[in-house]
C-alpha cells in the first residue's frame, strides 16, 4: 500500500478528504489473475477505507488479484457524485493505459464497489459504455449497491442503467432485508 493518501481515522473511515488518491495493493501470487479497481462505500460522505477497502483488497490479493483502491471525492457539495465519477473514470483510464507502470498485472480488469461505491462502479461502467474509446470492465462486482433506484425528475428511467451491450460479467450481491427500493433496483439492474 502507498504511504500517503487521505487520513484514515481510528474508526477505519476517511472523513476528511484532501484529494483523489489510489492505494495500490499487489498480489504475491505467482499466477496473478488481473486487477480490480475498488470503490469503498460511505454514502458519498465518508469512505469505509478499512472494511470495504484494505480488508477487501487483502482478500482479493489472496485470490490472485492486484487491487487499486480509489479514494474518490466525498463531501464536496451538490456536485459530489459527478466529481466522484470524474475521479473514477480517470482512475480506470490510468490503470488501463499502463498497469505495468504501477507494478500491476494485466489480465482481467474489474471494478468493484460497496454501497455508494457500487453506485459509482455502475455509473462508471455506464459512462465507459457510452464512449467507444473506453474499455468496459471484464468483471463488475456490485456489493449492496445504493441509489440505483433514483430517477431524474419527470422520467421513468433510472439515472443508472447497465450498458446496452455489456462486455463483461456482473456479480451483484444484496441482502433481501436491505432497503426494499435498493433490493428491487438491484434486481432490475441485474436482469
Amino acid at each position: 500500500p502507498v504511504a500517503s493518501g487521505n487520513p484514515i481515522g481510528s474508526d477505519g473511515r476517511i472523513a476528511t478528504y484532501r484529494e483523489p488518491a489510489i492505494r495500490l495493493m499487489r498480489t504475491a501470487k505467482d499466477d496473478p489473475k488481473g486487477t480490480i479497481l475498488l470503490f469503498p462505500g460511505g454514502g458519498y460522505r465518508i469512505l469505509a477505507a478499512i472494511h470495504e477497502g484494505s480488508k477487501t483488497a487483502e482478500f482479493l490479493n489472496q485470490c490472485g488479484f492486484d487491487v487499486a483502491i480509489l479514494e474518490y471525492r466525498i463531501n464536496s457539495g451538490p456536485g459530489t457524485r459527478d466529481l466522484a465519477l470524474g475521479d473514477a473514470i480517470q482512475a480506470w483510464r490510468l490503470i488501463q493505459a499502463g498497469p505495468q507502470a504501477f507494478g500491476l498485472h494485466g489480465g482481467r480488469f474489474g471494478m468493484m464497489g460497496y454501497s455508494a461505491g457500487g453506485h459509482l462502479a455502475a455509473r462508471t461502467t455506464q459512462a465507459l459504455a457510452g464512449n467507444p474509446k473506453d474499455i468496459q470492465p471484464d468483471d463488475l462486482i456490485l456489493i449492496y449497491p445504493a441509489y440505483l433506484d433514483e430517477h431524474p425528475k419527470d422520467n421513468v428511467w433510472p439515472n443508472v442503467l447497465p450498458p446496452l451491450s455489456p462486455k463483461g460479467r456482473l456479480f451483484l450481491l444484496i441482502a433481501a432485508n436491505d432497503r426494499q427500493e435498493w433490493v428491487k433496483s438491484a434486481t432490475i439492474y441485474a436482469k
